[in-house]
């Protein structure tokens, strides 16, 4: 696979609950953001639409063979 565009940015914030989805109201958290959560920051920085019926809904462009991601913790 070759890189036809690469984006990289920082993201700080003095506090980010990422919730499992397997609980309701407990308070445990991911450490690291879940796969959607970074699809939809980084489209909804792109612009993308959140809309399903547009042509710009942003999950179409983050399947499978079309993009990938990856994190790396700067300061834990």
């Amino acid at each position: 696979m070759s890189i036809a565009k690469v984006l990289a940015f920082d993201l700080k914030g003095d506090y980010a609950h990422f919730k499992k989805y397997y609980t309701t109201t407990s308070p445990l958290t991911f450490s690291l953001p879940p796969k959607t959560v970074i699809y939809g920051i980084v489209g909804a920085i792109l612009g993308f639409s959140k809309e399903r019926d547009n042509k710009e809904y942003y999950l179409n462009f983050f399947q499978d063979k079309k993009c990938s991601i990856g994190i790396k913790v700067i300061n834990p």
